[in-house]
């Protein structure tokens, strides 16, 4: 059992029970799974090299093998064709909590010291994402990532039967919700 679902039970459980008046343990909003993608721009045909290097970086990420697609081209200067790639991978239980916790201790407080709160969003569905365009905070010990041009977005799905419960879950957890205001439901 990971540490951050030890202080999810311990700590943030108890908060959302008080903070919304929950009768049962199982009506508590909890995340269920995250959906990582990084988004690899401006490769052109030759370059495909890079996308077979974002599936390796995601797959030492997270611990799990994840797929590359091919998302479009846009054309650039009249005459050269450059490629969108993303490499998907969704974590569930163990790789989950190891990964969640990865985040918010190492990459965030990098994050912000170097750029301030990353953009993020969250929906009415209980769905948290947020966008890290640095990819170097992920992998430190990792030459290949200099001058690799692309972004993380990772999709963190929860039960929470609002944006303002999925707000509070997450800010409990430790992700970024400043300058949001949490709604009471």
């Amino acid at each position: 059992m990971s540490s951050l679902f030890k202080y999810y039970q311990g700590v943030v459980r108890p908060l959302l029970i008080l903070k919304y008046n929950y009768c049962k343990v199982k009506e508590v909003p909890e995340v269920k799974k995250a959906e990582i993608r990084i988004f690899l721009k401006n490769l052109s045909g030759e370059e495909d090299w890079r996308a077979a290097l974002g599936v390796k970086l995601l797959t030492i990420l997270t611990g799990q093998k994840s797929g590359v697609r091919k998302m479009g081209w846009s054309v650039e200067s009249g005459r050269e064709r450059r490629y969108v790639f993303s490499c998907g991978v969704t974590l569930r239980k163990k790789n989950l909590n190891d990964f969640l916790e990865y985040l918010i201790v190492v990459v965030l407080p990098l994050y912000y010291r170097r750029y301030g709160y990353p953009q993020f969003s969250a929906s009415s569905t209980g769905v948290y994402s947020i966008s890290i365009k640095d990819l170097g905070l992920f992998y430190r010990q990792s030459e290949d990532v200099i001058g690799f041009d692309g972004a993380i977005q990772i999709s963190i799905v929860s039960n929470a039967k609002g944006e303002g419960e999925c707000l509070t879950l997450m800010e409990g957890l430790g992700l970024p919700v400043k300058g949001k205001t949490v709604k009471e439901v």
